[in-house]
């Protein structure tokens, strides 16, 4: 783990880029939503953005650093030691350095498959853009492992439960109808991590949710035999 200090810096520096995000993204929504709110609209605003804030941090420190089996298992800041890799199209035809967040990718592709062969750092290609997708400001990022997820979870509850929302004037539905207005950018990664047992279940609830979330942007990667990376409009 990173010392306190540098989890401290990272904050620090962090932390306006975060409330960029909730000014951009989050707060020119709420006028439309405020039916689904039952309580004063100063202290939901509150603790709408406190959560937000929280989460985008929270994950924002947790995918800084990646453990490098080279170094004896110890952490290392991502950006220092990423190599930008290149994804192609199905087809081959076109190559996307990813070095940053770019347009030519997400949004151009507003659903993206990435697949290659295990180990070949698809997950560290998430979690690089998940980091961009904040400094950049280009919508708000939910970093999602699809490990996690359980058949009797709906991927819906995932996120209520990770943004901390206990208050019950903070309701799932609300959460709901703030992802379908839009703007948010989901990183599900391993999909093939995704106990067998669970894989279908899952899978339903999965696609269930993308349709329902359809105005935003969705990026998912998944280990397959063949060394392949694949992009396509229409996949997910």
């Amino acid at each position: 783990m990173a010392d306190l200090e540098t989890i401290k810096t990272v904050a620090t520096i962090t932390a306006p880029l975060t409330a960029a995000v909730i000014d951009t993204w989050i707060k020119p929504k709420l006028n439309a939503l405020y039916k689904y709110i039952k309580t004063d609209r100063e202290l939901f605003e509150n603790s709408l953005f406190t959560r937000f804030n929280e989460y985008l941090l929270r994950s924002y420190e947790k995918n800084s650093y990646i453990n490098v089996i080279v170094f004896q298992n110890q952490q290392r800041k991502l950006e220092d030691i990423y190599v930008p890799l290149t994804v192609k199209t199905a087809r081959g035809r076109k190559g996307i350095i990813i070095d940053d967040y770019k347009s030519d990718f997400i949004p151009t592709y507003k659903k993206v498959l990435v697949r290659d062969s295990a180990g070949m750092g698809k997950s560290t290609v998430l979690r690089y853009l998940f980091l961009s997708c904040i400094n950049n400001n280009e919508g708000i990022p939910i970093f999602i492992e699809l490990r996690k997820l359980k058949s009797n979870e709906p991927i819906l509850r995932y996120i209520y439960n990770e943004l901390n929302a206990i208050d019950e004037e903070f309701n799932e539905d609300f959460v709901l109808q703030l992802i379908k207005a839009g703007s948010f950018v989901f990183f599900l990664d391993g999909y093939d991590e995704i106990p067998f047992s669970e894989r279908d279940k899952v899978t339903a609830n999965l696609q269930d949710f993308i349709w329902k979330a359809g105005k935003n942007h969705f990026i998912r990667s998944y280990a397959v035999e063949e060394n392949v990376v694949e992009k396509g409009r229409e996949s997910a």
